[in-house]
Parts: C-alpha cells; structure tokens; sequence
C-alpha cells in the first residue's frame, strides 16, 4: 500500500518540520511580470508602472557599469547587434535561396591565393582558445541585456492598455527607443518611434481641430448676440418713441384744456400748431445710431481679445521640440537604412521638415540623398563627420548594402586595386570582406589586389 504525502491543511501552516523542505525558487525581479498581451494585469497600475521602471534603469545602469570601459561596451552592443542581424538574415535565407555573389570574380577551377585570408582563418581557429574566458562573461550580458529589452516591452505594453499618456510615458519610450537603437534591436527601438510621433501628430491635429471648431463656434454666438443686442434696441428704441409720442399728446391735450377759450379760437383761425421740436441735441443727447454703433463695436472689441488670447495658448504635449526632432530623426533613418523605404523616408521627410532641427533636416536629406544615388563616399562622409552615437547606429544598417554596391562597382570598372585603397572605399578590412562578403579577389605580396585577368595576364 502507498504512502499518500503529507499535505498540511488549507489555510494552515506546517509543521516545524515540514517547513523547509522546499527551497525557495530565485527569479529575476524583471521576469516576475508577464506580458499584459498574454493576460497580465498588474502592470497596467501606475505605481507598479513607475516601479517597475525604476528597477530596469537600474539594472541598465549596473549593465553598463559592469562592462568597465565606453569601449567594452560599445563592443557588447555592437556584439548584441550583431547577433540580432545574424538571427534576421537567418530566418531570411531559410525562405529564400541564398543571392548570387556578383561581385567575387575569379577564374574557373583555380582557388583564390589569399595568403592574407588563410592567416586569418588560422587566426580564427585559434581565436576560441583564447577567448574561452570572456564567452561566459559575453553570455552573462547578452542575456542580461535580453532581459531588460523583454522588461521594455512588457511596461510599453503595459502603459498603453492602460491609455496612460502622461510624462512617464514619454520618458519610457525615448528611453526603449534609445537603448534599442544601441544594442540594434529594432523590434524595440520602432514601435516606440512609431507611437511617440503618432500620438504626438494626432494630438497637434486634434489641438488644431479644436482650435478651429472653438473660433467657428465663438463667431456664430458673437454674431447671434450682436443679432440679440441689435433686437433688444430697436424694440426698447420703439418703445421709448411711443412713450414719448403719448406723453406729448397727454401734454397737448392738457394744455388745451387749460387754455382760455378766445386762444383756443385765435390758433383755430390762424391754423398755427404748438408743436415741440422733438428732435435729438447733437450736443447734449447723442443719436440714437451713433449709441447703437459704440455699443455694438464694444462687444466685438472684447471678443477679438477672447479669440487671440485663447489662440495664443500652448499646447499640452509632453515632446520637447529637441526630443521631436530627435525621434523623427530616428525614425527617418530607420525607414530608409533598415526598411531600405526610400519613398516612405521621403514622405517622412516633406511631412514633418518644419518640426526638424536645420542640422537633423541636412543629416536626413544628405542621406537619403547618398542612399537613391548610390554616393557611398558622401555616405562614409556623413557616417564619420556629422552623425551622433545613435544616427551612426542606424546609418550601420545600411553599411551592409552600401558595401556590397562598392564591391560590384569595383569588379566592373578595376582590374586591380592596392587593397588600402579597397578597404577605405568600403570601410572594412580585407579579412572581413573575405569572411562576410565572400571576395575571391587575388591579394598579392605588395599589397595589390588583382580583381579581374585579361588573357592569364595580371592588369
């Protein structure tokens, strides 16, 4: 017969005996909350929010403490990069057959001599050896940094299925936004750009659409009450006629009673009217057109400074211009070095060119302009002088194409290079573009790349 297990009671503690015989499980802090997509519900209070934010910029902050160096850790950022193109060209050539490379030119059925290249695949087979002590220090902050991009999205998606539009808001994603951008992930980086101008556009919109629907509704009730204060005068201007129109008959009729009857027979013959003149005083009484034109253009005084004062108010958003700017600028780069959407960069461009700083606005059409014209030395240009930590991270992702057009143009006008001279056109040394790009272009003794033959002969 089995033994059942001991189960304490529900709602009771166990035994001192049983109370320590499971040991506690240790989870990371950011992993504690899942994704409100998947059903999650405590991330969508805003003092679980503001905490949990807290606890990832710290842990961003000992990230980057723990690297040592600026330079450490742009490497483990540019590693992180790496890893993510790598597992996105991947999943590309797993539904697509791999390109033809266009650009590695060498003769049939003779091997490329590469004296250069076999030392760097000896160095490469050596590499691990000597690298054996940082893989597992690598690991740690590839992982390390995973799990704050995860925490990023987790609290995105938790402020918006909380409709939070706010401050912190908008200090969470700039900062999804700029530490997606470092460590080259874009699944991080984008969504946060693509909010941040759409609900900053849609809110100006709507802030223009009331502006325009509260001066329209203004003018209509200024002009019903002009309408109402012109009626109310004419019919008190009426009445106060007809008062005085009776008031001088009651006075006519009393003072012909009151006359003797041999006047009242003299003005009979004569046909002579004691008539008053009841005309208004130029001096003493004002017309009665001259009061109406003041009082209805002291109304109009009054709601023309109603109308420039509240369309003189700021608007509510909570983008600084140097952070629009900033992201728009972002934004362009991506669509047009990652996306490789010139056209959808373009419209990005003419759309929000008033919000952008002159020097974002030159950075951004200076690339565009170098990306549809294939100018890769004003592109390397741009990349090197006038780009910051961020727009050279994004600029990076078009590096890739922007070396391969520099490699098919090389094979189609030279038959040899110096090869300093071919990796600074492309920016990269001769053992990467062996091991990434493929090249099966001749490297000799002096330094001299020979990329095409004519007859056997070396050009």
């Amino acid at each position: 017969m089995s033994r059942r297990p001991y189960r304490p009671p529900q709602g009771r503690r166990p035994p001192p005996g049983r109370e320590g015989r499971l040991k506690p499980i240790e989870q990371d802090p950011l992993a504690e909350y899942g994704l409100p997509s998947k059903g999650e519900k405590r991330l969508l209070s805003h003092r679980v929010q503001e905490s949990y934010y807290t606890l990832i910029v710290s842990r961003y902050l000992a990230f980057c403490a723990d690297a040592g160096d600026s330079d450490t850790l742009q490497k483990q950022f540019a590693r992180h990069a790496m890893a993510e193109a790598t597992s996105a060209t991947a999943t590309k050539t797993r539904s697509s057959p791999p390109p033809l490379k266009a650009h590695a030119r060498s003769e049939p059925g003779s091997a490329p001599n590469n004296p250069a290249g076999s030392a760097a695949d000896a160095g490469a087979a050596r590499a691990p050896l000597g690298l054996h002590r940082n893989a597992d220090a690598n690991a740690k902050a590839a992982a390390e940094l995973d799990a704050i991009l995860s925490a990023l999205r987790k609290l995105r998606e938790g402020i918006i299925a909380s409709r939070r539009r706010d401050h912190f808001s908008t200090q969470v994603f700039l900062f999804s936004a700029r530490a997606g951008i470092l460590a080259g992930a874009y699944e991080t980086y984008h969504p946060s750009l693509a909010y941040l101008v759409r609900r900053h556009v849609e809110e100006q919109i709507q802030q223009q659409r009331q502006l325009s629907q509260g001066k329209e509704e203004q003018e209509k009730q200024q002009q019903q009450q002009q309408q109402q204060q012109k009626k109310k005068k004419e019919d008190k201007r009426q009445q106060q006629q007809q008062r005085q129109e009776q008031e001088r008959q009651q006075e006519e009729a009393e003072q012909q009673e009151a006359e003797p009857n041999h006047l009242r027979r003299s003005r009979s013959w004569s046909g002579s009217s004691n008539t008053r003149f009841t005309a208004a005083n130029p001096i003493t009484e004002p017309s009665p057109t001259t009061t109406a034109a003041t009082t209805d253009t002291a109304p109009n005084n009054n709601n023309n400074s109603s109308s420039s004062s509240s369309s003189s108010t700021p608007s509510d958003s909570d983008l600084t211009p140097l952070e629009l700017t900033e992201i728009l600028t972002y934004l362009i780069l991506d669509t047009s070095c990652r996306q490789s959407n010139l056209l959808q960069a373009y419209s990005l461009l003419h759309r929000h060119r008033g919000r952008l700083r002159a020097p974002d606005l030159h950075l951004a059409s200076a690339t565009l302009r170098a990306l549809a014209t294939d100018n890769w030395v004003a592109f390397r240009r741009l990349l090197a002088r006038h780009a910051d930590g961020y727009q050279a991270r994004l600029m990076a992702l078009a590096d890739q194409r922007v070396t391969a057009h520099v490699l098919k143009a090389v094979g189609r006008a030279y038959l040899s290079l110096p090869s300093g001279v071919v990796e600074e056109w492309t920016g990269r040394g001769w053992g990467e573009l062996v091991g990434e790009f493929g090249v099966g272009w001749e490297l000799g003794g002096d330094g001299k790349v020979t990329i095409r033959k004519i007859g056997g002969k070396t050009a």
